[in-house]
């Protein structure tokens, strides 16, 4: 009963529907990428230390390649 309660919430169902489109996927990973720059970013300015920013660089530089090749297989 709290597995189907959770499964067929429409919160849930929204997400789904949206995820399940190359423009949907395509701006989750956006979003998750500019949020990864900005944070970068500031860390970057409040004089963190490079191991601190170095996953942050990286999850930025593997949401780009997915996005490219989203878009390649796009058209």
């Amino acid at each position: 009963m709290t597995a189907n309660a959770l499964i067929y919430h429409p919160t849930v169902s929204h997400y789904l529907r949206f995820v399940a489109t190359t423009v949907g996927r395509d701006k989750l990973l956006r979003t998750l990428q500019y949020f990864s720059r900005f944070y970068a970013w500031y860390l970057f300015r409040t004089d963190s230390p490079p191991r601190k920013i170095a996953p942050f660089e990286a999850i930025k530089k593997q949401f780009g390649a997915t996005r490219k090749a989203l878009r390649l297989g796009k058209n």
